[in-house]
């Protein structure tokens, strides 16, 4: 189970932290498909922050430093959590951190594609509360 855990808290991490770019351009985004025309802005495309105009450049760095905070608290704690390099008691806190940054930036980056991404940090968050933070021994070797 503690492997499957830390698969699944690796992966968001990498797929989190893949947003960055998208964080650094607020304004750009990759075209949505055809069936998805509809929605309106591009996969990685600030929705809010095209609202109100072209964001300044400093605006779009902390947006992506917050993707990557978010990704590499997942990561961290996904390595946490099988014991590598970060000790293991930090992998609560680290995969709370990520799961909640990740939700805060899906404020701005809103999206259908992020509903996954979305779900999995609530999964985080409900595992970690109502679980009662469980320990790696919880969740076997």
């Amino acid at each position: 189970m503690r492997l499957f855990v830390a698969i699944l808290l690796l992966l968001h991490g990498l797929i989190t932290s893949a947003q960055a770019p998208a964080g650094f351009r607020p304004s750009e985004g990759i075209a949505n498909p055809g069936w998805l025309s509809w929605f309106p802005v591009n996969l990685g495309q600030s929705w809010l922050l095209k609202s109100i105009g072209t964001p300044k450049p400093i605006l779009g760095t902390i947006l992506g430093f917050f993707w990557i905070i978010a990704g590499v608290s997942l990561i961290a704690a996904a390595l946490g959590l099988l014991e590598v390099i970060v000790p293991p008691n930090f992998w609560r806190p680290l995969a709370a951190i990520g799961a909640i940054t990740s939700l805060v930036m899906f404020v701005f980056y809103v999206h259908p594609f992020y509903t996954v991404g979305i779900a999995a940090d609530f999964a985080i968050l409900i595992i970690l509360l109502w679980a009662k933070w469980p320990t790696p021994e919880v969740l076997g070797s």
